[in-house]
């Protein structure tokens, strides 16, 4: 449900309080715990205080953060749950906003789930730090350590030194390859990047048995011996730790038992800095997040919002290439829109690969997410523009509108194991924002090639109109000088009459045409209406002109019934009041009550005849007004004299004001 009321975000937030916290609930705790009542309590006391920080002023982090770090004592929260189940509760306030109170709201959003995964990383490192201090006083210094690379050397260096050793390395799981790798040496132990297998040599052996042990090594004398400890974060297995002796010395079972011992803290401190690295990574991505949601919302041309979103997302997450390719349904056909990174000057602009080829094709053809962070193991890679890209790494991404594939998203590596599921959770999050803010940018474009369209043919339509009005006009004034000498005075009237409305209605289209028939000013267009016949006034006669200004607009429809309205009253103002008078005077009145309007038309020449004030008998051209007021504008018609003659027509706006009977009655009597 979008919820539509005014006033800011806190107020809306605070309406929808209750069911919020309801849906919060539902998210925060798993189906298959069941908390008892004092918990219960507890969890929603927790959620208040969140929802209390959202909508505070002034923002307080540190009060956020503190909320965070009580979140440790939940069993089913972990580092790698705790930010999908705070974005879950966010996407649940998104849905109920409004456009624009959601981009008021979104940074504040995200700065709130920074925060708590913040205070509760830093909360969860410190706890086990403690536990670390209680359990070796050789763990403080690794712990301390929130660098990966620096940890693992001062790890190798650590153990070798506590077992007074003469060489030593560390060698990490690549889970992807199932293989592990040397990443730290000391001493001549292997080199950095040496690859173990399952079963092969020291590593090998201890990885298969997941058990710490002593061999000799067989590229040395046998009195030098090493030992190796797997290092286990529980179930998961992260490493090999192996320390060599000298010649001096050979390993006992208690420096395997030391070892191993070491082992374990130094799971503990890899597992934290992994942790601390991707929640650090998590928070920085999410703040580019929302910084590439601010950008590609402020972008209206296609072409140009696609570019600035793979520059912004290769510039924040330092990403070797990043690039957009749309789908071409037609030919089953993906083409590249926009490039950033190390394959700009490789790939061509008008490059095209097909559905179902290559990791790209792949996901636009399934509409899944691709990871694969060793290319030379999955068959589906393919060089797709030449062959100096070096890519070993590649994530693709597909970008879907209302279920359906419109492109993909997809960014490459020249590093194999280049990226983690944090990446995936990130580009996945902006995917769905890019994918509509391309189809609104496209949904504009379109939008003004139609407008673009029908500016065209309005113009077209109005020039051939007037041109046919002015011909019509041409017309009559010929006609006109053709008649017979003793006809001439009969029909002159009539053909100035015609000619007038003609005139009238030209005025009126012409007015249409300029606001691209929009609603017009009333009183603009009866000015200009009584303005374009006084070129007709017999010679030495002079009227003047007084029009209330007025804010009341009327419809299209409306204004050529006005148009001929207010013609058909200039002309007879001509036609009569000026046979006695050298100058009359024409008033104009508007008054709005709400959507009606009331139009009064007098001018200071002879009043209207007993016959018309009593409704027996009426002209033409004011019957002609009474029935385009009450038949068209469906309004009420009136005449009174008031120094003069007096009409007065009475219409909605908003075209919904009836006749009254007793207009209907005089209606029926005209026949």
């Amino acid at each position: 449900m979008n919820v539509k009321d005014s006033g800011s975000f806190q107020e809306i937030l605070k309406a929808q309080r209750r069911a919020i916290k309801e849906k919060w609930y539902r998210i925060f705790v798993p189906a298959e715990y069941s908390p008892k009542a004092r918990e219960e309590r507890q969890i929603n006391d927790l959620l208040d205080r969140i929802f209390d920080c959202l909508i505070a002023e002034p923002f307080r982090p540190d009060r956020i953060r503190a909320i965070g770090a009580s979140l440790t004592i939940y069993p089913w929260l972990t580092a790698d749950t705790l930010g999908s189940t705070l974005e879950t509760m966010a996407n649940q306030i998104g849905q109920t906003m409004a456009v624009d109170h959601l981009a008021e709201l979104q940074p504040r959003l995200t700065r709130l789930i920074i925060e708590l995964v913040i205070g509760f990383s830093q909360e969860t490192l410190r706890m086990q730090n403690e536990r670390l201090e209680a359990l070796s006083a050789a763990g403080p210094e690794l712990i301390a350590r929130l660098d990966l690379d620096e940890l693992l050397h001062a790890i190798v260096i650590q153990a070798v030194d506590l077992l007074k050793g003469r060489a030593g390395c560390l060698c990490l799981h690549q889970p992807d390859r199932d293989i592990l790798a040397s990443a730290v040496t000391f001493g001549d132990v292997c080199q950095v990047g040496t690859v173990y297998r399952k079963g092969e040599g020291l590593c090998g052996q201890v990885w298969e048995t997941e058990e710490a042990l002593i061999a000799a090594l067989d590229d040395v004398e046998a009195s030098h011996t090493s030992i190796g400890a797997p290092i286990c974060w529980g179930d998961l297995f992260l490493g090999v730790l192996i320390v060599q002796a000298d010649g001096s010395r050979r390993f006992s079972a208690s420096d395997v038992k030391l070892l191993s011992m070491f082992a374990t803290q130094t799971a503990i401190a890899i597992r934290n800095v992994r942790l601390y690295e991707q929640e650090q990574k998590r928070a920085k991505q999410m703040v580019v997040v929302n910084r590439v949601g601010r950008k590609v919302v402020s972008t209206l041309e296609p072409k140009q919002l696609m570019q600035d979103i793979v520059t912004e997302i290769r510039c924040s997450f330092e990403y070797y290439n990043v690039i957009i390719l749309l789908l071409d349904a037609a030919r089953q056909e993906l083409g590249n829109q926009a490039i950033a990174g190390g394959f700009e000057n490789l790939a061509p602009p008008n490059y095209r690969q097909p559905v179902g080829e290559g990791i790209i094709g792949y996901v636009a053809q399934t509409g899944q997410t691709l990871l694969v962070n060793d290319i030379d193991q999955d068959p589906r890679y393919i060089v797709g523009f030449r062959e100096e890209v070096q890519t070993k790494a590649e994530l693709c991404i597909p970008l879907k509108r209302a279920g359906e594939i419109i492109g993909v998203l997809d960014v490459q590596e020249p590093v194999a194991n280049a990226f983690d599921h944090t990446d995936v959770i990130a580009l996945e999050t902006l995917a769905d924002q890019i994918a509509m803010a391309i189809d609104n940018a496209r949904l504009y474009q379109q939008a003004q090639q139609d407008a673009e369209t029908k500016s065209v043919l309005l113009r077209e339509i109005n020039h051939r109109v007037k041109n046919n009005l002015t011909a019509i006009i041409g017309l009559i004034y010929t006609e006109q000088e053709r008649l017979p000498e003793e006809h001439r005075s009969v029909y002159q009237s009539i053909m100035q009459n015609l000619i007038n409305r003609i005139e009238g209605l030209a005025i009126a289209h012409s007015m249409l045409s300029a606001s691209e028939w929009q609603a017009l000013s009333l009183s603009e267009l009866v000015t200009e209406v009584i303005r374009v016949a006084l070129p007709a006034l017999p010679l030495g006669k002079r009227i003047t002109i007084e029009v209330s200004p007025s804010t009341a607009t009327i419809s299209p429809e409306q204004a050529q019934n006005i148009a001929l309205i207010t013609s058909e009253l200039t002309t007879n103002t001509i036609k009569h009041a000026l046979r006695e008078k050298d100058v009359v005077n024409i008033v104009v009145d508007i008054i709005t009550e709400g959507d009606v309007v009331q139009l009064t038309f007098k001018n200071d020449g002879p009043g209207y005849s007993r016959e018309i004030l009593e409704e027996e008998r009426y002209s033409g051209g004011l019957e002609l007004v009474k029935n385009i007021t009450e038949v068209s504008l469906r309004g009420a018609f009136s005449v009174k004299n008031e120094e003069g003659p007096v009409t007065i027509m009475r219409f909605s706006t908003q075209e919904r004001m009836k006749p009254s009977s007793s207009s209907s009655s005089s209606s029926s009597s005209l026949g």
